[in-house]
């Protein structure tokens, strides 16, 4: 599948990225706690609490993210199917992973980008699985922590204009995305990202290029599911993500970790009455109780 021509100069390219931007939830109220110097003992181990409430989870979200980035090259040579290629497949495969995934942080906004098009003309979709699979990993352990993250993914225009960081209309779709379509703690999944992957996987073309992006489009469309309300989202509690971890019981600890942070959170809010907040709640938990059930008191499965 060939990409949309990219537009360069000496300075910068412009062409079609994939976009992840991920916001952490209830900073705000967070901020409030440190707004002024403490003057006191006991204002002083609140003031160190509020700072380890939002310095510390900004800073150990931010390390995951950037572990994931750095992380990754090794574990697109980890995916399932290589194991089963030539070595003249695997030297293509290699060509269609020498791709950037990038990232950038902005107060308690992370972003995560990576351009469609790679050296040669050709498109690859190693950056939207990248992009699925390092948020489904980071938003398992946030919640299983008691982080809650909330997200948008989309296809869409960007420049890297300016170092280390992109700008263009696709990161506002994401941003809004984030804002009005996640409502809860979820990553959602944009409508031109939905549609890029669907065009991949019919793609006729008999490129080994095509091949393998048909094959990785499936795989991301896997990491997908759609929600109670009709979006798309990254279902990090479902089987390939399960699959693709290697420590099987550190998964089902994390996971059952989440599920009790989901409960605690929903059981609050609706002993406050603040409807709205357990309302999002109680879809987090409904979502955690659709999935785990099957991993939890049962055995772990052999690798």
């Amino acid at each position: 599948m060939n990409q949309e021509p990219t537009l360069t100069d000496r300075k910068s390219t412009c062409g079609m990225y994939v976009v992840g931007l991920i916001d952490l939830l209830n900073q705000g109220k967070q901020l409030d706690g440190w707004s002024s110097f403490p003057d006191t003992p006991s204002e002083r181990a609140e003031f160190i609490e509020a700072l380890k409430k939002t310095v510390g989870r900004v800073a150990n979200i931010r390390k995951a993210f950037k572990g994931f980035v750095q992380n990754y090259p090794s574990k697109a040579e980890r995916h399932p199917a290589h194991a089963h290629l030539t070595d003249a497949q695997r030297a293509e495969y290699r060509r269609l992973h020498d791709f950037e995934l990038g990232c950038q942080n902005f107060s308690d906004t992370i972003v995560l980008y990576s351009p469609l098009a790679i050296p040669g003309g050709d498109t690859t979709v190693f950056g939207v699985w990248g992009m699925l699979l390092g948020t489904a990993s980071v938003l398992m352990l946030a919640l299983a922590a008691g982080v809650p993250l909330r997200g948008g993914i989309e296809v869409g225009m960007a420049i890297d204009h300016f170092p280390d960081e992109i700008y263009g209309p696709v990161l506002r779709r994401a941003y809004l995305l984030e804002q009005h379509v996640a409502q809860y703690p979820r990553v959602v999944v944009g409508k031109a990202a939905m549609d890029y992957l669907h065009a991949c996987v019919e793609d006729a073309g008999e490129t080994k290029a095509d091949q393998f992006n048909r094959n990785m489009a499936q795989d991301c469309l896997s990491l997908i599911a759609l929600d109670q309300d009709g979006a798309p989202f990254v279902d990090f509690l479902g089987d390939p993500v399960y699959q693709l971890y290697q420590d099987k019981e550190d998964y089902r600890e994390q996971a059952e970790k989440g599920h009790e942070f989901a409960k605690r959170e929903h059981e609050r809010f609706v002993h406050a009455q603040n409807y709205k907040l357990a309302l999002r709640y109680a879809w987090l938990r409904q979502y955690y109780e659709s999935r785990i059930g099957r991993w939890i008191d049962s055995p772990a499965p052999s690798s």
